[in-house]
């Protein structure tokens, strides 16, 4: 598909229930049930052949189906010294335009590479909420700043999101952490797959700790297929709150509607993302954004996810959006309601998670905790 610069994210939906009943009356009409139950086993068989065709690996089908990072990748990392885990230089290399060299101390981002428990090496992009130097990154006191650690979706990098990332850090005056998936840009460790884009959003999770934050002021942004990596490190992790942005119900209903037969039932134990089930044990509040007319991810799957999470928040559907224009239908009332997600954390908050930081180091405290 096309690329995901700034893919789905989004504003103003339906609040109304009668709106709200629309939507479900009319967001995917239900075939006929002799024509549903032999699509459903045409696509399970079909399949099933290609899963043969690749020796029953279950990771490489994922992959092959699930992820696409831009080739070449939009940018390139150059370190300050051999062998330092300081990025100095970023070079940008966007289709139709000329390479651009970017010093990131110059505008105030920070770059550093992280380990994942598969020893792959990932680059994080951090976005401070204060304009401040590489360096002082590792001094400042993060313990009582808000922190978004964001998943992009499944056809970008982190070059294309730099100007949304950007974006958020101005809008919503919180720092963002932008996450790179094993196998995408710089990053090392093989093909993209679901456990790489797992076990990377864990290594960012690690350094946002490592820094100072506190887990009462974390929160995880995913982005279509990022909203796979999200849930689970929530159903992992403590965190203040989770955004899915055009999520996925899971990997599995993308490819057809559910049902008997359908690959999500008959392939329900090599599901890389079973978002349904990860919403369940999530009990911070889920805030789901899904345009009405998303095509790629129909908004059936957000309000799915809406209706079996633990603890939903109040969701937004992005009248007349599709998948990859949900900001852009109106950037103002998607702050304000982003803003307005975030001051509900804010009061919310666990009194408690303050203690935890009290009688020692930020970081090695938060670490025993979580």
């Amino acid at each position: 598909g096309e690329m995901e610069g700034r893919d789905e994210v989004g504003p103003r939906g339906a609040s109304s229930p009668s709106a709200e009943e629309d939507h479900r009356g009319s967001a995917d009409e239900a075939p006929d049930e002799d024509q549903s139950c032999g699509l459903n086993c045409f696509l399970s068989t079909v399949l099933a052949a290609y899963i043969c065709t690749r020796k029953c690996n279950v990771s490489r089908v994922t992959a092959e189906f699930a992820f696409f990072p831009p080739s070449p990748s939009t940018y390139a990392l150059h370190r300050s010294e051999e062998g330092s885990g300081e990025v100095a230089l970023m070079t940008l290399n966007f289709p139709d335009s000329p390479p651009g060299v970017i010093k990131l101390k110059d505008i105030g981002i920070s770059c550093f590479f992280a380990r994942t428990a598969s020893r792959a090496s990932i680059p994080i992009f951090f976005y401070p909420s204060l304009r401040s130097s590489a360096t002082a990154v590792d001094k400042h006191d993060w313990s009582n700043e808000w922190l978004i650690i964001f998943a992009h979706g499944n056809a970008t990098d982190c070059g294309v999101m730099m100007p949304y990332f950007q974006e958020m850090v101005r809008e919503l005056k919180v720092s963002v952490m932008g996450v790179e998936y094993v196998g995408y840009g710089e990053a090392t460790g093989g093909r993209p797959s679901a456990t790489g884009a797992k076990q990377s959003m864990l290594a960012a999770y690690e350094e946002a700790l490592r820094l100072g934050f506190l887990p009462s002021h974390i929160v995880l942004c995913g982005q279509s297929i990022g909203s796979g990596a999200v849930c689970y490190l929530a159903s992992q992790r403590k965190v203040a709150g989770v955004v899915l942005i055009s999520p996925i119900a899971s990997g599995l209903s993308t490819i057809s509607p559910g049902g008997l037969c359908s690959p999500a039932c008959v392939f329900s134990c090599f599901e890389p993302f079973d978002n349904e089930a990860r919403v369940r044990q999530i009990q911070q509040p889920i805030f789901i954004i899904h345009g009405t007319r998303d095509e790629e991810v129909p908004c059936t799957h957000g309000q799915r996810l809406h209706d079996k999470a633990a603890s939903p928040y109040p969701p937004f559907w992005v009248e007349g959006a599709g998948h990859s224009d949900v900001i852009e239908t109106n950037p103002r009332e998607y702050y304000r309601l982003l803003r307005t997600f975030l001051a509900s954390l804010h009061a919310t908050r666990e009194p408690q998670s303050l203690q935890v930081v009290v009688s020692g180091t930020p970081a090695s405290q938060v670490r025993t905790w979580t």
